[in-house]
Order: C-alpha cells, then sequence, then structure tokens
C-alpha cells in the first residue's frame, strides 16, 4: 500500500494531531484526544484524485463510509498541525475499544 501511496500522492511533510496511539497487533490504532500533551506524530499526503484513490485506501482499512458505521476506523476530516498552522486532513480514526490495549506513549508507532 505504500508504494501505491507514492505513486499516487505527493509527500508534503510530516505533522501531527492530538490522540493517543495504541498498539493493535500488526498495525496502530489512533484516537482523539483534546489534551495538548497528547500527540500522534505522522505523514502528511497531498492526493493526486482524492476519490478513487480515498476509495483504494478505505478499501484496504476497511472503514466507514465505505464499511458499515461500526468499522474497525473511520475516515474523517481533522485539524493537523503541519509547521507554525493547522491544515485539514483525512485522518482514519480507531472505532473499537482500546480498554485492552497498549498506548503508545511516544505517539510513533515506530518508535515504541
Amino acid at each position: 500500500m505504500s508504494s501505491y501511496l507514492n505513486n499516487n500522492a505527493r509527500f508534503a511533510g510530516k505533522g501531527y494531531i492530538l490522540g493517543r496511539l495504541y498498539d493493535l497487533g500488526n498495525y496502530p490504532g489512533f484516537i482523539l484526544s483534546s489534551v495538548p500533551e497528547e500527540k500522534v506524530f505522522g505523514e502528511i499526503y497531498e492526493l493526486q484524485k482524492p476519490k478513487e484513490i480515498l476509495k483504494v485506501l478505505d478499501d484496504f482499512e476497511e472503514s466507514w463510509p465505505l464499511y458499515s458505521e461500526d468499522a474497525e476506523y473511520k475516515r474523517i476530516k481533522l485539524d493537523v498541525f503541519y509547521n507554525d498552522h493547522t491544515i485539514k486532513c483525512w485522518v482514519y480514526v480507531y472505532n473499537w475499544s482500546v480498554d485492552e490495549q497498549k498506548q503508545i506513549k511516544s505517539g510513533y508507532y515506530n518508535s515504541f
């Protein structure tokens, strides 16, 4: 999927969003937070053909809106902190309980 994204989107930079990140085994789960100290870091991409690419990504993530409202992830548009301002970005938010999951306190998936 990363090669698909690299071929169909332009890397714009890195940013962060207020939230908590969890280790779900083979992949992470992000949930929203309003606590300024809770940050999740990631990459921002500009999609070349947003409707087409988002359909492919939604299918890969098995997320709502392509799948049911109770899907594992929901794709929603959120404010992402980028450089010295915020921009609206599509973000996949984990939609199930994190009660039994280990939080990745660093906010970085590859460094927990």
